[in-house]
């Protein structure tokens, strides 16, 4: 709860913290909460609690699109600097349209220089979206393997 706020602090961005509809609850709460969870049970029932405790849905843009710029990459709520003015270089991997909502979460928790939490069954294109998103920034992109062995707070810190 508290990432969420911080979020929405940071996106205001100095505004006057009196006017709750600068706030923009449902902006973060795709990224924070929705993306996270594995079934789509659970997804629909954080969308149920955030419209129970706010009175309205979640907002959910109808066209997302992306916009690659000369210096940055663009989606309809996140952006991040591109390192590079050449072609992106993605290995013959492509953005499906479902793919957009995935993409835009991961580059919202980069530009907030968040690590991104990545969910889901083996195979279903995490390590394809990194990828795409490492080619469309100029970026390189180093894979670790993680399994149920290793021992992740060395990676994370402690």
């Amino acid at each position: 709860l508290i990432y969420w706020c911080d979020l929405m602090t940071k996106y205001v961005n100095g505004e006057d913290f009196k006017k709750l509809d600068l706030y923009e609850p449902d902006r973060f709460v795709q990224f924070v909460y929705i993306d996270r969870m594995r079934s789509l049970a659970d997804k629909a029932e954080v969308c149920d609690t955030f419209e129970k405790i706010f009175g309205y849905p979640v907002y959910e843009p109808p066209y997302r699109d992306i916009k690659l710029g000369e210096h940055s990459f663009l989606t309809a709520r996140a952006s991040l600097t591109r390192k590079t003015r050449s072609p992106p270089q993605l290995d013959d991997l492509c953005i499906l349209k479902f793919q957009m909502p995935y993409l835009e979460s991961i580059t919202k928790a980069l530009e907030f220089n968040k690590m991104p939490i990545l969910v889901g069954e083996p195979g279903v294109g995490k390590k394809s979206m990194l990828k795409i998103l490492a080619g469309l920034t100029g970026n390189q992109l180093n894979v670790i393997g993680a399994n149920r062995d290793m021992d992740t707070i060395e990676l994370l810190g402690s």
